[in-house]
C-alpha cells in the first residue's frame, strides 16, 4: 500500500552542555565478573579462531524522544552506526542486525534520565523484547555516553555520542558480551588492591583478567599516544593500549578487541547468550545504490499537496530511508521517513518553494552501508485542485494478475473521468500485474492531474538442492516465508535422507500466501561418506543431571569442531567451537552448567563440511 505522508518538521541538533558526558556508566555485573574469572581460569592462553560463518546478533532498536516526540536519533545516523559497528566487530565473527521494526518511545523521563533507577525504569522494562539485544537511544543516559545495565539487560546510548566513527556502541556491546574495562577496578577514582603489573605476572587475576591487554590505570578520557607518567607497583611505566575498544581513549584511537577478548565474547555468546542465535539468519548481501525516477533533478512546479516520489528497487533491499528538506543543513529535514515500497506520496509540502532537496537510501536489517543517492533538487508550484488518494494492492504471487489500484479523489467537481494506460475507465484498475501504470483524472470543470503508479510483486519461489552425503537438502528463497514442502517421496521436510543414485527427486514448495515453486534433480552418485559418522562417541548415555558429557572423537585432521546442543523444543542451549587435533581425543560438554531438566537432547557436531547428530537422555 502506498504511504500518504503528511509533512512533519524535525530537527536533529547536537545540544551543547556545560559538563561533558562521562564515557561510560556501566557498573559491571558481579555475576559476569564471576563468569569471566572462571573462563580465564579454564582457558589459559586461548587461541581465538573466527567462526567460518558469522554469528547473527539481533538488536531491537528503541529510539526515544521526549513526551511530544522531539529529539529522535536520526535514521541516517542509525544506519551509519550499524555499518560502523559491524566493521568494528568483523574480526569477532559477530554480525549485528536490526531486529524487526524500530520502536519509537515518547517519554521524557527516559529521554533525559540522570540515574539508573527512576520512573524511566518501568518504561524500559515494558519495552524489553526477549531473546534479542535491546538498545535504547536517548539524549542523556545517566550523564554518560552510554552504559550496559546488567540487572535489566539492555544498552543505553547517548545520541550525541553515536555519530560518525563512534566506538561507544562497540564499547557497550563489549560489556554486553562479558568484557570489563581494560582499567577494571580504577573506575570512579578507586585504586584496586591488586593493580595489574606491566610484566604481566598477575594479568589473569587483576584488572580485566586478560593477559594480552597491557596494564591500564586511566579511568578518564585520554588521547593517543599515551604520554603520561603512571607506573605500576614496581615503578615500571605503564603503556596502555589506546587502540582497544574497552579503554577510555578517544574514539578516533580505537580499532580492535584483543585475541583473548574476542575468545571470551564468543564463548559468552555460545554459553550464556545462545538464545540470541535462535532466529532465522538475515540476508547479508551488500546492496547497490538506487536511482531516482521522480521528481527528477531540476523538476519544477510540482503540486505541493500531491507530490509523488519514486525510485528504482534494489535487489535485497527491504527498506528505503527518504529525506526531504528545504534546508542546506543536512541535520535539518522536513521529512525523515522509512518505507518498504519504492513509491510514496507527500500531500503537505509548502507551495511555491524554489528549492527542495531529497535523497533515498536502500538497506535491509543486516546491511546498512549503502550510501544514499546524490541529492536531487525540485520546486513546488500552486496547489492542485484534485488530490487523489492512492491504494495499491500487490499481486499475490510472482507473475500473477490479481493486483489492483484504487483511487479516491478529493477536491474538484465530480463526476470525474479516468484515463488509464491499461484502458481502465473507473477509479479502480483491477486484475493488474507488476508494472508501471499511468492515469489522468479530470473533473467537469476541466481540472486534471496525471501521474504514474508502480505495482510491485513478490519474488518467485526459487528452489536449489544441496547434497550432503546421502542427504538432499533444500535452499529456498523468494515468496513469503514460512514454507511447506511436498516431495514425490512423501516427505514434508526441507530434506530427504537415504537418497538413491538415478532417482528423480521432485519437490513443490508453497509459501505462506499459497505461491508455489517446483524443481527436480536426479542424483548421479553419492558423495563421500560422512567422516564424523563413525568417529564420534558420547558417554555416559543416559546422563545423570549432575554430570558432564564426554565426547570421544577420532579426528582425521586438525581443525574446528562446532558442538551445538538442542533441547526438546529445538532451542539452542549450547554452542561452542572446539579446536581438535588429528587423532583420538576427548572433550567435555558442560551439562552441569546448562540448567537442563530431565529429557531428550540432541547434539550436533560439524567439522569440515561433515555433520552428525547424537541423542542423549538426561535422567
Amino acid at each position: 500500500m502506498y504511504k500518504i505522508l503528511f509533512l512533519t518538521f524535525s530537527l536533529s541538533i547536537l545540544f551543547l552542555t556545560a559538563k561533558p558526558f562521562e564515557p561510560c556508566a556501566t557498573e559491571f555485573p558481579e555475576e559476569m565478573t564471576k563468569w569471566l574469572k572462571e573462563h580465564v581460569k579454564n582457558n589459559t592462553n586461548p587461541v581465538f579462531r573466527r567462526s567460518a560463518e558469522p554469528y547473527y546478533i539481533p538488536v531491537k532498536v528503541h529510539i526515544v524522544g521526549n513526551d511530544i516526540g522531539g529529539g529522535y536519533y536520526r535514521t541516517s545516523n542509525l544506519l551509519n552506526a550499524f555499518c560502523n559497528l559491524n566493521q568494528q566487530f568483523e574480526e569477532t565473527g559477530f554480525l549485528f542486525y536490526i531486529y524487526e521494526d524500530i520502536n519509537y518511545i515518547n517519554n521524557t523521563s527516559l529521554y533525559e534520565h540522570t540515574s539508573f533507577w527512576g520512573p524511566h525504569t518501568f518504561v524500559i522494562q515494558n519495552n524489553i523484547v526477549s531473546n534479542v539485544a535491546n538498545m535504547f537511544f536517548v539524549n542523556n543516559p545517566a550523564g554518560a555516553c552510554g552504559y550496559y545495565a546488567g540487572s535489566i539487560d539492555f544498552i543505553a546510548i547517548n545520541n550525541s555520542c553515536a555519530g560518525s566513527g563512534n566506538s561507544t556502541i562497540a564499547h557497550e556491546f563489549g560489556h554486553y558480551f562479558s568484557l570489563p574495562h581494560t582499567f577494571f577496578g580504577w573506575e570512579g577514582g578507586n585504586t584496586p588492591g591488586n593493580p595489574e603489573r606491566v610484566d604481566g605476572s598477575n594479568c589473569a587475576t587483576s584488572a580485566d583478567f586478560f593477559c594480552d591487554t597491557p596494564a591500564d590505570y586511566i579511568a578518564t578520557r585520554w588521547n593517543c599516544p599515551y604520554t603520561g607518567s603512571l607506573t605500576d607497583p614496581t615503578g615500571t611505566p605503564i603503556n596502555p593500549d589506546a587502540a582497544n575498544f574497552m579503554s577510555y581513549s578517544f574514539d578516533a584511537c580505537q580499532e580492535y578487541f584483543s585475541n583473548e577478548q574476542m575468545h571470551a565474547m564468543n564463548t559468552y555468546l555460545l554459553n550464556q547468550r545462545s538464545n540470541l542465535l535462535n532466529h532465522a539468519p538475515p540476508s547479508i548481501d551488500s546492496l547497490e545504490k538506487t536511482t531516482i525516477i521522480e521528481p527528477a533533478d531540476g523538476q519544477t512546479n510540482l503540486f505541493p499537496n500531491f507530490t509523488q516520489f519514486r525510485w528504482n528497487s534494489v535487489e535485497g533491499a527491504t527498506h528505503y530511508h527518504v529525506l526531504i528538506s528545504r534546508y542546506i543543513n543536512p541535520n535539518i529535514s522536513n521529512i525523515d521517513t522509512v518505507i518498504t515500497d519504492t513509491t510514496f506520496i507527500v500531500t503537505n509540502l509548502d507551495p511555491n518553494i524554489n528549492t527542495y532537496r531529497w535523497s533515498v537510501r536502500p538497506y535491509n536489517s543486516a546491511y546498512t552501508c549503502t550510501p544514499p543517492t546524490d541529492v536531487s533538487f525540485f520546486s513546488t508550484g500552486n496547489i492542485s485542485v484534485l488530490q487523489p488518494e492512492v491504494t495499491v494492492n500487490k499481486p499475490s504471487c510472482f507473475d500473477n494478475t490479481d493486483g489492483s489500484i484504487v483511487l479516491n479523489i478529493n477536491g474538484g467537481t465530480p463526476p470525474y473521468t479516468y484515463n488509464w494506460s491499461n484502458n481502465s475507465t473507473g477509479p479502480t484498475a483491477s486484475n493488474v500485474s507488476a508494472g508501471t501504470y499511468s492515469v489522468t483524472i479530470s473533473d467537469v470543470q476541466g481540472n486534471d492531474i496525471n501521474f504514474n503508479v508502480d505495482v510491485s510483486q513478490p519474488q518467485p519461489v526459487e528452489i536449489d538442492f544441496v547434497q550432503q552425503g546421502n542427504q538432499l537438502n533444500l535452499s529456498v528463497s523468494g515468496g513469503t516465508p514460512p514454507y511447506s514442502y511436498n516431495w514425490n517421496t512423501g516427505s514434508s521436510d526441507s530434506f530427504v535422507g537415504n537418497i538413491e543414485p538415478g532417482f528423480n527427486y521432485q519437490v513443490e514448495v508453497t509459501d505462506s500466501r499459497g505461491c508455489t515453486g517446483f524443481n527436480s534433480t536426479v542424483i548421479s552418485s553419492l558423495q563421500e561418506t560422512n567422516k564424523l559418522e563413525n568417529n564420534i562417541k558420547i558417554y555416559p548415555n543416559p546422563l545423570f543431571n549432575n554430570t558432564d558429557l564426554t565426547v570421544k572423537i577420532n579426528s582425521e585432521s586438525s581443525g574446528e569442531l562446532l558442538v551445538t546442543v538442542f533441547d526438546n523444543l529445538g532451542r539452542t542451549i549450547y554452542n561452542n567451537m572446539e579446536f581438535v587435533q588429528n587423532g583420538m581425543q576427548h572433550i567435555q560438554i558442560p551439562f552441569t552448567k546448562l540448567s537442563v531438566s530431565n529429557g531428550l537432547y540432541l547434539i550436533r557436531f560439524h567439522k569440515d563440511g561433515n555433520e552428525v547428530t547424537r541423542k542423549v537422555q538426561i535422567l
